[in-house]
């Protein structure tokens, strides 16, 4: 694999709680904790049994789903749009028109978390499973 474009890293996994060594394949201008939480997240929705799930490399969330009727949004963070303001606040308008209270933020770092708080809903990686719970109203995970 390494032969192919791809490297080993150390990503905090949210579903087993711990950091775990992988290996990423750069997509577009990602960096690989944005990659590695994009896959995390897809396979934590999958394990609580969301099969509608799309990923986007657009103007939509990194991640949107469907639960019980209704669309939800995840958004991937590792701080390069706090930056970009003109950027942020086309997304955060696109986020709360479409989704309005059904979307959060995933950060790379919780060191994020204070300033992506601001903006909109965030939570950390330790905390994704817990933050998504309370959005989907449902008592837990696991």
């Amino acid at each position: 694999l390494t032969e192919n474009g791809y490297y080993p890293v150390a990503e905090y996994d949210i579903i087993e709680k711990k950091y775990v060594n992988v290996l990423i394949k750069p997509v577009l201008n990602h960096f690989p904790a944005h990659i590695f939480l994009v896959w995390n997240a897809k396979k934590l929705l999958n394990k609580i049994g969301i099969k509608d799930i799309k990923e986007h490399l657009s103007v939509d969330a990194d991640i949107t789903f469907k639960f019980n009727g209704k669309s939800y949004a995840l958004e991937i963070e590792t701080g390069t749009l706090l930056g970009k303001a003109k950027q942020i606040q086309e997304k955060l308008s696109y986020l709360n028109k479409k989704y309005k209270d059904k979307w959060m933020f995933i950060v790379s770092n919780r060191d994020l978390l204070k300033k992506y708080n601001k903006l909109g809903f965030a939570t950390q990686r330790k905390d994704v499973a817990k933050n998504l719970a309370k959005m989907l109203k449902i008592a837990h995970l696991f």
